[in-house]
C-alpha cells in the first residue's frame, strides 16, 4: 500500500484566489531533515515576502498560516505537522507568489537514529599536570585502555571543576587558571566517563613544570544509589549524633575508612568519623559520628583507603543540620552529589549535577519526578515526553528545539544521554522549559555549589 505523503503548500494568490496578491516567491527553498516519529519541520528560504500564506496538508487534515515580517526576514520557519511523520513519508513543500511563480522542495522522512552504544569497558586514564602556573591554559587527554587498545575519549568525557579559574574560559575538558590565583591554591576536578570517575587536585605554583602526569582509577567507583546508605540525613545543631550506616560493597583491598567534609554552609565547625572502621569494613554495617555547630547543608564523602593510604572508593552524601529551610514545593541539588533534597527529605540519584563549559547541567528525570511529573523516554526516536499538571514538554536528544504545549522553543545547549543512559539537560531548560525558578548558593570562591528549584504552588 502506498504511504500517505505530507504536502506543504505555502502560497499567495496561486493557492486561494481570495488571498492578497504578494510578490514573487522565494528564490531559494530547502527543507530540514524530518525524523520518523517527529512532527517538526524546518523550512528555509531566501527572498520570501511578509504576508505569504502557507498550508500544511496531511490527508484530510491541514493547518494554515501566514508569514510574519519577522519570519520573512529571518529566512526560516519552524512548523508543526498535523501528525507525527512515518518512515518513508514524503514531505513536499511549495512556495508561491503572484503570477503563478513557485518553487518546490521535497524531503523523505528518515528512520529515527539508533541510540549510541555504551562506552567500551576498560581502565580510564587522565593525563593532567599535578601543578599549574597562574594564567596557564590546561587541557587533558583522557584514554580508555580496553585490553591493551588505547582509545582517546577526551571529547566524550564529562568534566566538573572548582577553584581559581577564569570565568568563561572553559574549553572542552579544559580551562584557564586565573592570573592572580594565589600560590598554593587548588583546582579540583572530576572526570566522568561511563561508570568511572577520576578526581584530581591541581596545585597552583608559579614554578610549576606542568609536565602531564597520568591518573588512573583502580576500578570503577561504586557510588550508585543504595550502595552506601544512612539511616538519617537530618540532625540537630550542636548535638553529637550517632547515625546507622550501611555499605553493600567496597574494594577488597580497603584497609581504612575516613570521612571528609567537602562543603559546608555558614562556616560551620563539623566533626565526622566512622566508629570501629575495621568492623564496618568487615560487616558492611556501622555508625557515623557527626556534630555541627551551625545549621545548613554539609556535603561529605566516606572514603576507603588501601594500606598505602591511597583512596580506592568514594561515597558522597549530605547531612542537613537543622531544618533544610526548603518549602514543600522546593528541590535542592548539589554539584557533584548524587542525591537531592525535597523539603526535608533526601533521595538518591544515579547522576550528579555538574558544571561544564561554564554551564550547569542536571539529570532531567530526577528533577522532574521530584515535582510529581511523569517522564517517558521513547528510544525509537530519542524523544522525552514530560507531563506536569497542565504542561506537556517534548524534547529530543541532540536537538536544541523542544515544544512546550505545542509551542516551539529553543535551548542554548542540546540535551544528551549520559553513558549511564540518563537524560542530561542545561539548567536553563529547567527554568524555561519546565517553568522552575532557580536560585543558587556559592562557596567562598564564588563557584556554584547548590541549586534550589521552586515551583509555583
Amino acid at each position: 500500500m502506498k504511504k500517505q505523503g505530507i504536502a506543504l503548500l505555502c502560497a499567495g494568490a496561486l493557492a486561494v484566489t481570495s488571498l492578497p496578491q504578494v510578490g514573487l516567491a522565494a528564490d531559494d527553498l530547502s527543507l530540514g531533515q524530518v525524523r520518523a516519529g517527529s512532527s517538526d519541520l524546518t523550512l528555509q528560504y531566501k527572498g520570501a515576502r511578509a504576508g505569504d500564506w502557507y498550508h500544511v496538508y496531511l490527508g484530510d487534515q491541514y493547518l494554515a498560516g501566514q508569514l510574519s515580517a519577522d519570519a520573512a526576514a529571518r529566512g526560516s520557519l519552524q512548523l508543526t505537522l498535523p501528525r507525527a511523520a512515518a518512515d518513508g513519508d514524503l514531505v513536499n513543500v511549495r512556495m508561491a507568489g503572484s503570477g503563478n511563480h513557485f518553487l518546490s522542495a521535497d524531503t523523505k522522512v528518515t528512520a529515527a537514529p539508533t541510540p549510541a552504544p555504551a562506552p567500551a569497558s576498560g581502565q580510564l586514564t587522565a593525563v593532567y599536570p599535578s601543578e599549574v602556573k597562574p594564567g596557564s591554559t590546561v587541557k587533558p587527554r583522557i584514554y580508555l585502555n580496553d585490553q591493551g587498545r588505547m582509545t582517546d575519549v577526551s571529547d566524550d568525557a564529562v568534566y566538573s571543576y572548582s577553584g581559581p579559574i577564569v570565568a568563561g574560559s572553559f574549553i572542552k575538558g579544559g580551562f584557564t587558571v586565573a592570573q592572580d590565583a594565589p600560590e598554593g591554591s587548588i583546582v579540583t576536578l572530576r572526570i566522568m566517563y561511563g561508570d568511572q570517575n577520576i578526581d584530581k587536585r591541581l596545585v597552583i605554583r608559579s614554578s610549576a613544570s606542568e609536565t602531564p602526569t597520568p591518573s588512573t582509577p583502580e576500578k570503577p567507583s561504586p557510588t550508585s544509589p543504595g550502595n552506601f546508605s544512612l539511616a538519617r540525613t537530618q540532625v540537630d545543631k550542636d548535638k553529637a549524633e550517632t547515625i546507622d550506616i550501611a555499605l553493600k560493597q567496597t574494594d577488597s583491598r580497603a584497609k581504612a575508612l575516613g570521612v571528609a567534609v567537602v562543603h559546608k554552609e555558614n562556616a560551620a565547625k563539623v566533626t565526622a568519623s566512622v566508629a570501629d572502621p575495621a568492623g564496618f569494613l568487615a560487616s558492611g554495617k556501622g555508625q557515623l559520628k557527626f556534630k555541627a555547630d551551625r545549621e545548613g547543608a554539609v556535603d561529605l564523602e566516606l572514603r576507603a583507603f588501601d594500606a598505602a593510604g591511597k583512596v580506592l572508593d568514594r561515597y558522597p552524601f549530605q547531612i542537613m543540620v537543622g531544618k533544610s529551610g526548603l518549602a514543600a514545593n522546593q528541590v535542592r541539588m548539589t554539584i557533584g552529589l548524587k542525591s537531592l533534597v525535597i523539603g526535608n527529605e533526601q533521595k538518591a540519584m544515579d547522576t550528579a549535577p555538574f558544571i561544564q563549559d561554564n554551564r550547569t547541567f542536571v539529570p532531567l528525570r530526577a528533577l522532574a519526578e521530584a515535582f510529581g511529573a511523569k517522564v517517558d523516554y521513547k528510544a525509537a526516536d530519542q524523544t522525552i515526553h514530560i507531563q506536569m499538571a497542565d504542561k506537556t514538554v517534548v524534547m529530543t536528544i541532540g536537538e536544541k528545539t523542544f515544544t512546550d504545549n505545542g509551542k516551539t522553543k529553543t535551548m542554548d545547549v542540546a540535551p544528551y544521554l549520559s553513558s549511564g543512559g540518563r537524560t542530561i539537560v542545561p539548567v536553563r531548560f529547567a527554568a524555561e522549559g519546565l517553568g522552575f525558578k532557580i536560585t543558587t548558593t556559592a562557596d567562598a570562591e564564588g563557584l556554584t555549589t547548590d541549586l534550589i528549584f521552586s515551583k509555583a504552588k
